[in-house]
């Protein structure tokens, strides 16, 4: 059976086809994790954002298939002109063909890069032919082993919570909001706006932290996802509101989330991430991809 192209459909939010790259995403790392850089948590992370995304190029999106099956996807994230490109390792082969059609197809303003893993060799020699060279821009990701040895501290009079618990979703995209260094308050309907991050089909609120200040406010929160038929976890996002820094609230909220994730079966937890908050607590280096642009 031979190999054909088809563009991802038009719609966005968690369609069947959106399943399907899932699906595919799951299967190419079940024995061995072959994209840490892009698992299928993130597919569906960049999907529960829909607020930033550009959802009009959606079609731009390449699969390669073999008959029903999937076996390449060139996709962007949020916005074009970066393509990150994941393959089943027995199709390696089409690596030239998603890179020849992602430089135009994924491209913003005539401009591209692409995301390649710094020991693919193979792809790397791919890039240098069609006109590509490294930048000195990557995206590294980390690993923690996940052991009953993984601990933490609260501060004082503080509590940590997941989703399940229940939420004021107000106090938590506030706190993220401030976290993520946007502002020091919300605009009005900002808080609305964000509670799409909430409703991926595999978001497990349970293992979705945060933590509350001694007045009640929410000063931190970390996402993790996980599905039982993996062996790994994937942590994102994850902030700390800028007045509780260096308490170890973000500490407490990352590493609780990794041990409910290892109490449903997780192993590991990876985040793209080469921050020294992360290696600090157990993370550590586990793969890094570097951006390649156009000449």
């Amino acid at each position: 059976m031979g190999i054909s192209f088809k563009n991802y459909d038009g719609k966005s939010g968690f369609t069947d086809n959106y399943d399907k790259v899932r699906k595919f995403l799951i299967e190419i790392n079940q024995k061995n994790i072959v994209n840490a850089d892009f698992l299928w948590a993130r597919w569906e992370w960049m999907h529960s954002l829909t607020r930033y995304m550009d959802v009009e190029s959606l079609p731009n999106i390449g699969l390669w298939m073999e008959g029903d099956k999937i076996v390449g996807l060139a996709t962007y994230e949020l916005q074009l002109g970066n393509g990150y490109f994941i393959s089943d390792p027995a199709y390696k082969y089409l690596k030239s063909n998603m890179l020849t059609y992602a430089k135009k197809s994924l491209a913003k303003d005539g401009k591209f890069k692409a995301l390649i893993n710094d020991t693919d060799r193979e792809f790397q020699k791919i890039a240098l032919m069609q006109g590509f060279y490294p930048t000195k821009e990557s995206e590294e990701t980390a690993i923690i082993d996940i052991s009953d040895s993984i601990s933490y501290k609260l501060p004082k009079g503080f509590s940590i919570h997941s989703l399940a618990d229940g939420f004021n979703e107000y106090k938590l995209n506030r706190s993220k909001y401030r976290g993520f260094n946007v502002g020091e308050e919300m605009p009005e309907g900002e808080s609305t706006a964000r509670n799409g991050d909430y409703l991926g089909p595999n978001l497990n609120k349970n293992i979705y932290t945060y933590l509350t200040a001694p007045d009640g406010g929410y000063v931190a929160s970390c996402g993790s996802w996980y599905d039982k038929i993996t062996d790994y976890a994937y942590i994102e996002p994850v902030c700390t509101d800028p007045l509780y820094r260096k308490m170890g609230c973000g500490k407490a909220v990352v590493l609780e989330a990794v041990k409910r994730c290892g109490l449903l079966g997780a192993k590991h937890a990876f985040v793209i991430s080469s921050q020294q908050f992360y290696y600090n607590i157990g993370f550590y280096p586990y793969s890094n991809d570097t951006w390649w642009s156009e000449k």
